[in-house]
């Protein structure tokens, strides 16, 4: 008999434990297969992303703390000009960082 972690504690016996055992594998072996979906350069991906933002949150941080107290007005506006050119560029480095077809299916986009 298949009896599962959930099933020992919630105290479910017989057929409905079993039920609820082979429910939690076949739960598991798709949560793993989704897993292996997902190539590397997925991962690649968005670690570059996620870097490039961090970068620029830096940059936006040190400039606010070490600039903007004793900057003038026209370094400030320029300065939030470039800041603001640099949001709008973040895109991935280029194409072969790009998810696989199949990948791309189950990224789940807002």
């Amino acid at each position: 008999m298949l009896r599962s972690g959930g099933a020992l504690v919630s105290q479910l016996t017989g057929t409905g434990a079993v039920v609820f055992g082979w429910f939690v594998l076949a739960l598991s072996v798709v949560a793993a297969a989704l897993a292996a979906a997902l190539p590397q350069a997925e991962y690649v991906h968005n670690r570059d992303k996620r870097r490039a933002y961090d970068r620029l949150f830096r940059d936006i941080w040190t400039y606010a703390t070490l600039g903007l107290p004793t900057d003038d007005r026209e370094t400030v506006k320029a300065r939030l000009e470039e800041f603001s050119k640099d949001i709008e560029a973040r895109r991935p480095p280029d194409g072969r960082n790009q998810p696989s077809p199949a990948a791309s299916d189950l990224i789940i986009r807002p």
